[in-house]
């Protein structure tokens, strides 16, 4: 009999696959994410075919005793089998039976990727949301977030059901003539929720205050048409109770938008509501007329606007419905800008394309070794002259014996926000460069074109893209701590763009003035942490973009084999899973020598980073 030890908790009893996960055999691989071309991943094991029968076996929970005697494995894969499968939450290990209110929901959880099912959905019904208006808006917003799982909601209106709202609110004939909040009360009356009501049409955020006990909300649902109020709750809330987000919206007949506010962007959208509102003239004729799709556009989006930030898949504050044009959109503001570029272009029956890169299509072909070979048809005179430079450099020899000697000691930094370095920043940029530079650096604060850590599914790194002549910058800094360092970062590539274009020399100008600036911080203690930051980055960096520049040089002059002994030489033996990493990591077939950029920008500012590191020990 196997004998199986789970590492991570020795209680569990049951084990089941996670079937949310959809997994598939075919061409003797496992798949799991099977349908989903973006998150499909092959699952790596010996004997596929058998490992996938035991899986099959495993789509109903099944005893550890009962795992032990499975026979069609060996002893030693089973065991490892069974303990990776668990360490990676593809199977369940949870005793008892879910909430079957949760089910559904449960399922989804399962099969999003770095969640944790139990912690979220506790999450869920702790949270305490209020709801100010449950008509178009609010109505079948109630009926999505109780699905959703929240335990406590508080409704606010004093309206009663009439008849025409029949066709577009969460309510039906029988409702008419009672007030909306009894009846949704009624309905949900069943359910695992907590359900307050207060019949009362608010006037200010004073009346709000006196009600609720605002220091336990977590979200408010503007859902009133009452725009001075709502103007009246943002211009408090987020100074009083700065941990409340707010979730508020509008429609016409053809449109509906939503949008998450919270202490860090809601003056900006007050500011344009304000314009917004100053341009409506006197003149104009506005009825109240939310449809159905008014209704279930809101009945979809806020529970989802809550999901995306309670799970933190995505940073998602704004979702816009056009139902005569059938445009539809939701996500975070920066992916809103090329939306909206997209729409445009739409209409003028353009396509939309990002800045052009040049590049050589499929330079290398993978061979057995997984290293790579020089594709047939590469044309050399598409490189650089950068690129052809480096690589008539000496090959290997010139480069140290251990590159283990090379990776730095762990420097102890803590983490610094983009706040607090914004000032120094823009009195850097003002002393260095020429006003309009000033001014187009300060509006990437000001209009909110950073976006931090968009996501736990965003893309995981730092970069600057350009949409309709607007900088959007997105920041991954995946929990290190050094999202000031990325945004200065960045800050000075965009900087760069009022200069030219060449890659090269816009990586070293990045370089330079960030050493330069961190070097001028006028607070000691951030400065040098902000150094320490940097130059671990950039050790590290280089070591990994010095393996690849040397890998895809061998690639060219068919020196692959020589490029293999050095490696082994200076990294250690048994290191092939390191070197296959860094070339799935940093190598694009569609681009040769992408990242030599930065490996020449750290050999050139080489002396300013060994200076600066002085100063910072």
């Amino acid at each position: 009999m196997t004998e199986i030890i789970l590492k991570q908790d020795t209680n569990i009893s049951r084990l089941q696959l996670n079937t949310s996960m959809i997994w598939e055999i075919k061409d003797n691989r496992i798949l799991f994410y099977a349908t989903d071309y973006e998150l499909c991943r092959t699952l790596n094991v010996e004997n596929p075919r058998e490992v996938f029968r035991l899986f099959q076996y495993l789509q109903k929970p099944r005893t550890i005793e009962d795992v032990k005697q499975y026979s069609r494995l060996s002893a030693v894969q089973l065991r490892s089998l069974v303990n990776y499968m668990c360490k990676k939450g593809y199977f369940k290990t949870e005793d008892g039976n879910v909430d079957s209110m949760d089910l559904r929901l449960s399922h989804l959880l399962d099969a999003l990727p770095s969640i944790d099912r139990g912690k979220v959905l506790d999450e869920f019904h702790q949270l305490k949301i209020v709801i100010i208006g449950v008509g178009t808006m609010g109505s079948y917003a109630t009926d999505g977030l109780v699905k959703l799982g929240i335990n406590e909601l508080t409704l606010i209106d004093a309206d009663c059901v009439e008849a025409k709202n029949i066709s577009a609110q969460n309510y039906t004939s029988n409702d008419i003539g009672s007030f909306k909040v009894d009846c949704l009360a009624s309905k949900y009356e069943a359910e695992p929720v907590d359900l307050y009501k207060h019949k009362i049409m608010l006037n200010s955020y004073k009346e709000l205050n006196e009600i609720v006990d605002l220091r336990k909300i977590d979200y408010l649902i503007t859902s009133d048409d009452d725009y001075q109020l709502n103007r009246d709750i943002w211009s408090h809330v987020f100074t009083e109770f700065p941990r409340i987000k707010c979730v508020t919206g509008g429609y016409s007949l053809f449109k509906s938008s939503a949008f998450v506010l919270s202490k860090n962007n809601w003056k900006k959208y007050r500011t344009a509501m304000d314009r917004a509102q100053k341009s409506l003239s006197s003149a104009i004729i506005l009825s109240n007329d939310g449809t159905i799709f008014n209704a279930m556009m809101y009945g979809l989006v806020i529970p989802k606007l809550v999901f995306d930030d309670v799970t933190g898949i995505e940073k998602t504050t704004t979702a816009t419905f056009d139902y005569l044009q059938n445009n539809f959109f939701l996500g975070n503001m920066h992916d809103f800008e090329y939306y909206k570029g997209f729409k445009k272009n739409k209409q003028k029956n353009n396509v939309l394309f990002t800045k052009q890169v040049s590049c050589t299509q499929n330079w290398f072909k993978r061979d057995q070794v997984k290293i790579g070979i020089l594709n047939d048809n590469f044309d050399r005179t598409q490189l650089t002259t950068h690129e052809n430079l480096y690589i008539g450099e000496q090959t290997f020899e010139g480069l140290p014996n251990n590159l283990k000697d090379l990776r730095p000691n762990r420097l102890i930094t803590f983490s610094v926000k983009p706040e607090v370095v914004r000032s120094s920043l823009m009195k850097y940029i003002k002393n260095h460069f020429s006003n309009k530079i000033f001014t187009d650096s300060n509006r990437v604060f000001d209009n909110d074109l950073i976006l931090v850590d968009p996501g736990i599914y965003g893309v995981r790194r730092n970069y600057t893209e350009w949409t309709n002549d607007v900088p959007l910058i997105y920041i991954n800094s995946e929990g290190q701590g050094t999202e000031a360092l990325e945004v200065i970062h960045e800050v000075f590539h965009v900087i760069f763009n009022h200069f030219g274009n060449d890659s090269y020399e816009h990586e070293s100008f990045v370089l330079k003035n960030t050493i330069e600036f961190i070097n001028s911080y006028p607070d000691l203690k951030i400065g040098k942490n902000l150094g320490r930051q940097l130059i671990k980055q950039y050790k590290d960096s280089y070591i990994d973009f010095k393996i690849v520049a040397e890998l895809e040089k061998s690639i060219v002059l068919g020196e692959q084999n020589s490029f293999l002994t050095w490696f082994s030489n200076a990294e250690g033996n048994g290191q092939e899973k390191q070197l296959l990493k860094l070339v799935n990591q940093y190598v694009e077939q569609g681009h040769p020598f992408f990242t030599l950029r930065y490996l020449l920008a750290y050999e050139e500012n080489k002396k300013e980073l060994e200076t600066l590191e002085k100063w910072c020990e």
